[in-house]
């Protein structure tokens, strides 16, 4: 038996050191502003963390959503605004859209309709509603929840987007970003909010100090750079999430 323990201690000390080995080298430019990238979308999805859990509707709101599109004034806490919204959307028939208008990490103000079928849903909200919230609250994230009805949960999944979703939400971004507001969208299945794309503007999380940060570090020892090559290559929330972040070039 302790043979075996041997040969098998002996081979991870190997598979180890060849693996050290081949990432022993410092990171270059291009490689430090991707760990850069990295770190900072990590600390971003963990500054917009929200609660999973599902928080049971009022009966009486639930009912009185309007179906052709309704914009409301609120003072709701980040944390637990997509929960909140979920639960409005659960067991609905059709497809609904709701907008949440985010301020550091206060909801002032959100939008919902119904789709026009139970299998697509785009928002009704005219474009000069959309710009006087934005500087009316000076919003700096946006929320987009939408639901995808589930005739038998026990056969069917309806927690992923499909690909019309994430094709939307890469246009909203392109939009939004370069205009100073970060992005979030979610799927909500029986009350549950999903994240399924995530895309943060420069002025979340500065990227210089974490540049700084790595350069510091980077190129001090072998073992140094195989732990930042080791984390570069660590998959991540952040990298199963789609979306990014804008950098600017007067910000690095």
């Amino acid at each position: 038996m302790l043979w075996f323990i041997g040969i098998v201690l002996a081979l991870i000390t190997t598979w180890y050191s060849i693996d050290i080995f081949r990432n022993r080298h410092p990171l270059n430019p291009e490689e430090i502003m991707h760990l850069a990238e990295k770190r900072r979308r990590i600390k971003a999805l963990s500054q917009f963390a929200y609660r999973v859990s599902e928080t049971p509707a009022d009966p009486e709101e639930k009912k009185a959503m309007i179906a052709s599109g309704e914009f409301k004034t609120c003072d709701m806490d980040y944390f637990t605004t997509p929960s909140r919204l979920a639960g409005l959307l659960k067991y609905k028939k059709h497809e609904w859209i709701v907008v949440a208008f985010v301020t550091g990490q206060t909801v002032h103000a959100h939008w919902w309709n119904k789709g026009r079928d139970g299998k697509s849903v785009s928002l009704r909200m005219l474009a000069d509603t959309y710009e006087t919230v934005f500087k009316s609250y000076a919003t700096d994230t946006v929320l987009i929840l939408h639901n995808h009805p589930n005739s038998d949960p026990s056969r069917f999944r309806t927690d992923l987007p499909s690909e019309t979703d994430l094709q939307t939400a890469n246009c909203r971004h392109q939009d939004l970003i370069p205009r100073g507001k970060s992005l979030l969208e979610f799927v909500c299945e029986r009350g549950i909010p999903h994240l399924y794309y995530a895309a943060f503007h420069a002025d979340v999380l500065p990227i210089r100090p974490m540049i700084s940060e790595i350069e510091g570090v980077n190129g001090l020892g072998v073992f140094g750079n195989y732990k930042l090559r080791r984390e570069m290559r660590k998959k991540t929330q952040g990298d199963i999430i789609p979306g990014g972040t804008l950098v600017l070039e007067d910000q690095l």
